[in-house]
This record gives structure tokens, C-alpha cells and sequence, in this order.
């Protein structure tokens, strides 16, 4: 996996678990890392510390995901977080109330540059970061599985995916568009 070299001293945001990486922090990009790819971060002294999406266009450079040496960001990975930031909303036993919450709210969730709004029986989702927009059909795929909405809606951040060096998409992903007004129930 390709590397990001942090500068002498720069590594404790990172044992802190801050999840952005400035570029001013940055020491070395390898040649072979690409934009939008897991890249791993290293200190001077080439200490593994983290690993997380990169983008050199944006200016958080990296983005983390994990402090794990042994966690792949893999299809699961995606899942677990998923399903910890629904369960997290689950006990707050918010359906009793309301039909319309947020289920993901990106690095508060461990899911840089993705959020998720229910409203009702349909997702609506924001992609505005380049990494998480390189697995968008996995976390749509994951979204349909876990909480089966009657349809998925992109909405974009066009100043958000624009610092992300990303075109702006909207429209239905998956599913039925969902009707011109949605009753909320509060």
C-alpha cells in the first residue's frame, strides 16, 4: 500500500485519533499513490500510524479511517461502520418520534465525506469526498441492504465536491423516486 510520510513530530493529532491530515503535516507522498486511494501514513521514523483516503486536490490531504494496522477497508469495514452509526441512532429510539433524522454524519461516524438522511421510507445521501466517492456503489449496495428504503437520492454539496476536485451528480441511485412532498411525523 502506498505511503504518506508525516514531518518530524506530526504524529500526535494522529495518536489523538484526529481524523484530517494537513498538508503541512506531510513530509513525502509516495509516486504511486493516486488520488481518492487508501493510502497507509507512517511517521519519520516510518512507525505505522494510520490509514485513510487520500487527495493532494483537497486541503485535508488524508483523510482517516482507521488506526488499526490489521483492519482492512475492505467490504466489511464499510458494513461495520454502517451498521454502528444505525444502531447508534437505534438506541436514541428516534422512530418514535420522527419519521426524518440523520443515520450518518460522516467523520463522526468513521465515514469521512458520507452522510445519510432518512426521511420517511427513503435515503438520502451525500458523497463529498473523492474517497468515499470511489466506493459510493458498495455504500449504496450496503444502505439498500441494511435498511431496505423504497428508494436512494443523491443530493450534492456542489462546494463540498468541488474542493474534492468532483463533478455534481443528483438523482435517484437505487430504488423509486420518492414522491414531491414526504409527510414528516415529529
Amino acid at each position: 500500500m502506498p505511503q504518506v510520510t508525516l514531518k518530524p513530530g506530526r504524529e500526535r493529532p494522529i495518536h489523538l485519533r484526529h481524523p484530517w491530515l494537513f498538508s503541512g503535516a506531510i513530509q513525502h507522498i509516495e509516486e504511486s499513490a493516486r488520488d481518492g486511494e487508501i493510502v497507509d501514513v507512517v511517521s519519520a521514523q516510518g512507525e505505522w500510524l494510520a490509514r485513510g483516503f487520500l487527495n493532494r486536490r483537497s486541503q485535508i490531504v488524508v483523510r482517516l479511517l482507521t488506526w488499526d494496522q490489521d483492519e482492512a477497508v475492505d467490504r466489511e469495514f464499510w458494513r461495520r461502520h454502517l451498521e454502528r452509526a444505525i444502531q447508534s441512532r437505534s438506541i436514541l429510539n428516534l422512530e418514535a418520534d420522527t419519521n426524518a433524522f440523520r443515520l450518518v454524519f460522516s467523520e463522526s461516524d468513521g465515514l469521512p465525506g458520507l452522510i445519510v438522511d432518512r426521511y420517511a421510507d427513503w435515503l438520502v445521501v451525500q458523497f463529498s469526498t473523492l474517497g468515499i466517492e470511489r466506493v459510493r456503489d458498495l455504500i449504496i449496495a450496503l444502505l439498500d441492504e441494511l435498511l431496505h428504503p423504497r428508494g436512494i437520492y443523491e443530493r450534492a454539496d456542489p462546494t463540498a465536491r468541488r474542493r474534492e476536485g468532483l463533478g455534481i451528480s443528483e438523482g435517484v441511485l437505487t430504488g423509486c423516486e420518492p414522491p414531491e412532498v414526504i409527510e414528516i411525523r415529529e
